[in-house]
């Protein structure tokens, strides 16, 4: 289900590229959560499925890392446009 979110916002993001800036940073953001909402799923995993603990860490991690590049990248478009941050 949040792969279908991401991939979703995805393509919104292409779609608004060269768009309303205030729109490409809600879109970011709103995909920075997902990532997260991700982590936090595969941090849950963890205990429940020890023969893939190194694993689910990794794509928690990796998640972590693709949420904090959205919400960095919202930051830039933001500053850029002049676009209030949350």
């Amino acid at each position: 289900m949040l792969f279908g979110e991401l991939k979703a916002l995805r393509a919104e993001y292409d779609r608004l590229r060269g768009g309303a800036p205030r729109a490409r940073v809600e879109n970011l953001h709103a995909t920075a959560a997902t990532y997260e909402e991700l982590a936090e799923l595969y941090d849950q995993l963890v205990p429940l499925e020890p023969a893939l603990v190194e694993e689910h860490r990794d794509a928690a991690e990796q998640h972590r890392r693709e949420g904090a590049q959205a919400r960095d990248h919202a930051e830039l478009i933001g500053m850029k446009a002049g676009v209030p941050q949350n």
